[in-house]
């Protein structure tokens, strides 16, 4: 009998600084509010403020995945788009700023990032794999295969920070749309399609 697979991980880089953010934006009063909402396993392991996320540990995707589900109580579907769109360019200025600058340095254009996306992808997520391809001058298609750290926001926070960094390389008027597939063992994989005009 094959032995279960270890629980998928995320970096805390992934998301130290969305907290930093959300932090100013709400206000310290919700982060205590989340915070006394999460168990004592979660609060163990994440810290017990969002101060304490560590940009380089591994924390478990449930931790996180807890964490993501406490921030958003209470907030409509339009809200939580603006939270995924607003805390995406806050965290991706950050990180061309600080610890992942030499990586984007690899990027520098649309081509290359479809060469490097899958080397990105791993500096932030143990599981998945970014397979991309070129379907035109200004249009691109990522497939995430074997992500087994899914959750929704995230999976939408990653779309933006995906405009984001296109938009960074110089890219204009940049769109993205995201569905869903399935792999040959009929596992869900996740798709985004970038366009841009010039």
């Amino acid at each position: 009998m094959a032995s279960e697979q270890p629980e998928a991980k995320i970096k805390g880089a992934a998301v130290q600084d969305f907290y930093t953010w959300y932090a100013r934006e709400f206000g310290e009063g919700r982060m205590i509010v989340v915070w006394n909402a999460l168990s004592p396993a979660i609060v163990k392991e994440v810290g017990a403020s969002y101060a304490q996320l560590l940009p380089f540990h591994w924390y478990r995707a449930s931790a996180i995945h807890a964490l993501m589900d406490e921030t958003l109580r209470g907030f409509d579907d339009a809200e939580r788009e603006r939270i995924a769109r607003e805390g995406a360019r806050v965290v991706v200025a950050q990180t061309l700023r600080g610890l992942y600058r030499a990586i984007f340095k690899t990027l520098v254009s649309p081509s290359r990032y479809l060469r490097n996306a899958n080397t990105v992808w791993k500096s932030f997520h143990d599981t998945g794999h970014l397979e991309t391809w070129e379907l035109g001058p200004t249009h691109h298609r990522s497939e995430l295969i074997g992500w087994r750290a899914h959750h929704p926001f995230i999976e939408r926070l990653n779309g933006y920070a995906g405009k984001e960094i296109y938009e960074a390389m110089g890219c204009q008027g940049v769109t993205f749309e995201q569905s869903r597939g399935r792999d040959r063992d009929g596992n869900w994989t996740y798709i985004t399609e970038t366009r841009w005009r010039s």
